[in-house]
């Protein structure tokens, strides 16, 4: 890959068993791939780049899990025909060029697609599928294309425009989530450098569930944070209003019932200051626990 192109990519694949019979003979003869890593090149994994090679929309769409979500508020990709006719807005020539010219090692969490340059080192992820005959599934696609890039910016314009003045400044949307009793808005403020909680100054945003966004919120915190937990996508949105504590808590999308498990929860009686990154939060001070889910126009 050269060294002008400096796309975010990361794809994660989760395992489903099939029969599939793939030779990965001189693929990579032309890479500096060690032993190791060699060994760990499962099949499957060169299955998928031929596929892309090939253009053969159909046979990739079949490895999907779906939904495949897409950044907020592009839509996600409900089934397999929508991927096919959707397919060339998310596989622009540069994603495909990316993946035709990276290599494959196997890591702690799966394969990756590592870029020949040091510095600009990209890579794709598959967990990896240890069953004889075992195929993998396509779970996430975390790369925009120029394409969506435009269709994410207007999406996002046409949107602000229906929400409540009083939350219509925000530099980009994170996610809508439903409860039964609340509709929750988080959007990304500012940016910052990193503190090693992410890059964003987060807003809360509530209604109850029977009130639409063009109403003025039920309540706003501002200056949340979101703690990552572990190397697996595990994920929380935390904000503080005086003796509480409001969370939003995300699995990692490899999880199958990912929408399952969506948490909202209020705790009330923590103190700021034993806010940790990685600190559980205790169950004798949760108020209100409810499962939600991402809502996607």
């Amino acid at each position: 890959m050269k060294k002008f192109l400096t796309i975010p990519l990361a794809i994660l694949i989760i395992a489903s068993c099939k029969n599939t019979n793939t030779e990965i003979s001189n693929m990579f003869d032309n890479k500096e791939i060690d032993n190791k890593c060699k060994q760990g090149l499962e099949p499957q994994v060169a299955n998928f780049i031929k596929f892309v090679k090939d253009g053969d929309k159909k046979a990739i769409a079949d490895l999907v899990e779906y939904p495949l979500f897409r950044k907020y508020p592009i839509p996600s990709i409900k089934n397999r025909q929508e991927f096919i006719e959707r397919y060339d807005e998310i596989f622009d020539q540069a994603l495909k060029n990316a993946i035709l010219n990276f290599y494959v090692c196997f890591g702690a969490r799966g394969f990756f697609f590592i870029s020949d340059i040091k510095d600009d080192a990209k890579y794709f992820q598959f967990t990896p599928c240890y069953d004889e005959g075992c195929d993998i599934r396509l779970q996430s696609i975390e790369y925009e294309s120029e394409f969506e890039k435009k269709l994410r910016n207007q999406l996002i314009e046409s949107e602000r425009k229906t929400l409540h003045p009083s939350i219509r400044n925000f530099k980009d949307p994170i996610c809508i989530l439903e409860t039964s009793e609340f509709r929750i808005r988080v959007d990304c403020m500012e940016s910052y450098e990193n503190e090693g909680y992410g890059s964003c100054c987060y807003r809360y945003a509530s209604w109850s569930i029977n009130k639409p966004m063009s109403e003025k919120p039920d309540l706003i915190i501002t200056g949340g944070k979101v703690y990552y937990e572990g190397s697996g996508g595990s994920h929380r949105y935390i904000f503080k209003n005086g003796d509480f504590l409001y969370e939003c808590s995300f699995p990692p999308e490899a999880v199958a019932d990912y929408e399952g498990n969506i948490g909202f929860r209020i705790y009330k009686g923590w103190k700021a200051n034993e806010i940790e990154r990685y600190a559980p939060f205790g169950s004798e001070y949760v108020i209100l626990e409810q499962p939600a889910r991402r809502i996607v126009k």
